[in-house]
């Protein structure tokens, strides 16, 4: 091969070397011909800009075996296209999605993935999609705002998350979450008539803690009236 490819010849007759066909007699395993590709592309004998499609049949063949660490490690050695230079990020998030349940679910392959440099909030990103879509809300929520996906984080606590922990006199895990949202008001539409009136009540009630145990003198309730009005009017 390594003579054959530096024979001066134009790429597109050779390009037929780099078919399953070339090395196995099985059309579908594309293992050997890929490496060999990579190995004749590392010493420059030729460029493989042509060959996305060896790529992408490896791809498929190693996500049909639930290598799902494999397949994003061949993805993102395929070379940078300029009509198409998102590719290489929709493909691998694309594949975070689809095989949440897979790599998740086992630790070497979540390692691997990390240790690629695969952004965390993709991988979080798609740990939300697959807790929402098998109704699992609380988790869901957690991995949107560690993918700061503020607007939906907003969303799914107001409608399915925050009185369940409110009813559950789960105060301290309302506060953190809405505190942290609140960071990023400026992303959430409506924070004032939804997370933003928790944070509110909380620091209402907060007030009237400290002021009772400040000052027990006589009317406190009128104090505490006009704390409350103090507030809402600043």
């Amino acid at each position: 091969m390594l003579l054959h490819a530096n024979q001066g010849k134009a790429f597109d007759l050779l390009k037929t070397m780099f078919s399953a066909f070339s090395s196995t007699h099985d059309p579908l395993d594309h293992h050997v011909i890929w490496h060999q590709c990579a190995i004749l592309e590392a010493i420059g004998a030729f460029s493989s800009d042509d060959l996305n499609m060896l790529h992408m049949s490896y791809v498929s063949q190693l996500l049909c075996l639930g290598q799902c660490h494999w397949a994003i490690y061949v993805l993102m050695h395929m070379p940078y296209h300029e009509d198409s230079p998102h590719i290489h990020a929709n493909l691998i998030r694309e594949i975070l999605s689809q095989y949440c349940e897979i790599w998740s679910a086992h630790d070497i392959q979540r390692q691997f993935i990390e240790d690629l440099g695969i952004p965390s909030e993709w991988m979080h990103e798609a740990l939300a999609i697959y807790s929402q879509y098998y109704g699992d809300l609380p988790k869901a929520l957690e991995h949107f705002l560690e993918c700061s996906n503020w607007q939906k984080s907003h969303s799914i606590f107001m409608t399915s998350v925050a009185h369940s922990l409110f009813l559950s006199s789960k105060h301290s895990e309302i506060w953190r979450i809405t505190t942290f949202m609140e960071e990023h008001r400026s992303e959430i539409a409506d924070w004032d008539l939804g997370a933003g009136i928790y944070v509110d009540f909380y620091n209402i009630k907060s007030l009237f803690q400290e002021e009772d145990i400040m000052d027990d003198k006589e009317d406190p309730l009128e104090k505490k009236n006009e704390a409350c009005k103090d507030f809402l009017f600043a």
